[in-house]
């Protein structure tokens, strides 16, 4: 299981399930009891892009920091 915790404050390049990578700062974590699905998420700040996107754990393929 991934910590989400740990990249809290980081830049990262996050795969999602779909394959897709994502690049961008994790801006916020939320633990699983805030969570309507009881899944800790993270909140990517994307560069050039006003929205912040959640990622669930389960929807997370990988995560390194950048």
């Amino acid at each position: 299981m991934i910590n989400l915790q740990d990249y809290l404050f980081n830049d990262v390049i996050l795969t999602d399930i779909d394959n897709k990578q994502w690049k961008g700062h994790v801006f916020s974590f939320h633990d699983a009891d805030d969570n309507e699905d009881n899944e800790n998420s993270i909140t990517l700040k994307i560069p050039d892009n006003k929205n912040l996107i959640e990622f669930t754990e389960s929807e997370i393929k990988s995560i390194k920091i950048a």
